[in-house]
This record gives C-alpha cells, sequence and structure tokens, in this order.
C-alpha cells in the first residue's frame, strides 16, 4: 500500500506539531512517522493510528469504538443548514457515534439544545471527549434508538444508522469499523421511524437519514408511509443522494427554506 502525499505531510505534522519537512525532524520523531507509516501501509485508516479525523470544521477524537468521520457525511451538515433558518430549536441525533454531526449543527446553531443516542457506552465516552475538547453544550444517552427518550419531543432528529448490508464489499478503512456501527439494511430506518412513534411524545418537525448509494428513493418511500412529506434528496460531492430529508405532516413550529 502506498501512502499519498497529503497523509505523509498529515503524519508528520501530527508528529511534530506543524509543517515539517522529515529531513529537519529529530531521530526520535523519524522513528514515531516511521512507525504511523508502517501502520497505515497494513491498511488501518490514519484516523484509527492518530485517534482524530477532520470533520466539518474541527478535529473528533475516534476510536475503534467509534465510525470514524467521513466526508460523504458532512451531506448532513449542508442538508440541515438549507432546510433550517430558525436558530432555537432541539436536535436529536441516533446512532451519535463520535457526536460529529450534532456538536457540527450546534455550533452552526449556538442556540440550538442537543441529544446524541448511542447504544454503545465506549462510543459516548468518545463522543463525550468531543463535547469536552470543543466546550459545546449537549446531553448524551445510552439507547437502543428512543427507548430511554420515552415522552420526549424533539424538533429535529437526525440519523446516520448503519446502513451497509453484510454482502456489499467495503473498503479497507471500513473493516477497521466496528461492525454495529457499519452493517445494517431498509430495515435499520423502519425500526428508527417505529421506535419514534412508539416512545416519542411526536413526529420531528423535520427528519434528515443518510443512506446508502442505492437506498434513497426507497427510505423515502418509507418516511411517506409513517406520515412525513415534502421529501428532499441532498447530494454527495459524488452527486450521490446521500441524505434524505422530510417535514412531518402535522403544522410545524420551524419554518424551513424551500
Amino acid at each position: 500500500m502506498r501512502l499519498v502525499t497529503t497523509e505523509l505531510r498529515a503524519i508528520i505534522n501530527h508528529v511534530v506539531g506543524r509543517y515539517s519537512l522529515f529531513e529537519d525532524c529529530s531521530a526520535e520523531q523519524k522513528q514515531e512517522i516511521n512507525r504511523i507509516i508502517a501502520l497505515r501501509k497494513t491498511g488501518m485508516p490514519l484516523a484509527k493510528i492518530i485517534g482524530y479525523k477532520e470533520f466539518w470544521k474541527n478535529h473528533f477524537f475516534t476510536t475503534q469504538d467509534t465510525l470514524d468521520p467521513r466526508p460523504d457525511s458532512e451531506t448532513m451538515i449542508e442538508a440541515v443548514l438549507n432546510c433550517i433558518k430558525e436558530e432555537t430549536f432541539s436536535i436529536l441525533d441516533l446512532g451519535t457515534g463520535t457526536g460529529c454531526l450534532l456538536l457540527s449543527l450546534l455550533q452552526e446553531y449556538p442556540k440550538a439544545k442537543g441529544v446524541g443516542v448511542d447504544i454503545s457506552s465506549k462510543a459516548l465516552a468518545v463522543a463525550q471527549s468531543n463535547i469536552d475538547q470543543l466546550g459545546i453544550k449537549a446531553q448524551l444517552v445510552e439507547s437502543n434508538w428512543c427507548e430511554a427518550l420515552t415522552g420526549g419531543s424533539f424538533d429535529i432528529i437526525i440519523s446516520n444508522p448503519p446502513y451497509i448490508e453484510k454482502h456489499e464489499s467495503i473498503n479497507l478503512d471500513a473493516t477497521f469499523d466496528p461492525p454495529v456501527a457499519l452493517y445494517g439494511d431498509l430495515n435499520t430506518y423502519e425500526t428508527i421511524l417505529k421506535s419514534i412513534d412508539t416512545y416519542l411524545q411526536k413526529k420531528p418537525e423535520y427528519i434528515f437519514f443518510e443512506v446508502g448509494y442505492d437506498q434513497a428513493d426507497q427510505v423515502a418511500n418509507l418516511l411517506e408511509h409513517f406520515g412525513y412529506a415534502s421529501v428532499r434528496f441532498h447530494l454527495d460531492l459524488a452527486g450521490i443522494k446521500r441524505v434524505v430529508s422530510a417535514k412531518s405532516i402535522t403544522p410545524n413550529k420551524i419554518i424551513g427554506r424551500e
């Protein structure tokens, strides 16, 4: 496996703490750089080696217990920013992982309140570390989707659930992510929608799902079946329908951008 120049620069910057040339590094720094390069050549993602990944406007801690933040998921941030113009609202992130989606949105909407839910206590520990390092207020809850939120209500729900089917091929980087955060199918979206209806006081006014490359139309149909309307597709940089959003049919407090 060959490393691209940007990765080599990132490794040196991580070890030295600033831009530097390899030949200008100390013997100890060169040893650490070579150790990281050797691990990277095994296929281990750089984020898993150095312990953080850039996403939106920040670095986020990540471990073997969390899905690494991905550029495709920034489509979720853009989708919410394009749809929501109000400043004060509540947001629920189902399957928060590192918290990168929730915390990035709370940074964009500093008057909003956010709750991140994950079934993994280890993932929540990582999310808490990111809350602490960014200084953003958010609540974390260990729960299987909405089960621990009985009677709660939220203006917006976002989710990047596990949606890769087990028969699908994945890139080498993804093999280092926790399977519970990676593998699922369309039934995952149906389970989440049922959980919302079962445990929460009411439907959210807006809902946003990240989806697989061929799942957008089917997720849109599911949303309409569960009582949502005004379905929109949001494309990633490759032109793929990466996020599906919809509004509750009931009257909304939040006025969205059309």
